[in-house]
């Protein structure tokens, strides 16, 4: 597994790495709140006799489940 020592090293060089990049910012908010998460979604999987939908399982959001203007 990677150390936390490892980690501190690996984090310092890729701070100093981005600093001329353009997308600094998205980078060092990577580093220091994790990857980007785009959620969780149910699925209504159909419709009861009163008209209350009924859900599916909650499962992560994938780039298939974004609509056109998230995208």
């Amino acid at each position: 597994m990677l150390d936390r020592t490892d980690f501190a090293s690996w984090q310092q060089r890729i701070r100093l790495y981005c600093r001329g990049k353009e997308n600094v910012v998205n980078i060092l908010k990577s580093i220091d709140e994790g990857p980007y998460q785009m959620g969780t979604v149910r699925e209504t999987l159909a419709e009861s006799t009163e008209g209350a939908p009924q859900f599916g399982p909650k499962r992560s959001r994938v780039y298939s489940d974004l609509t056109s203007k998230e995208k």
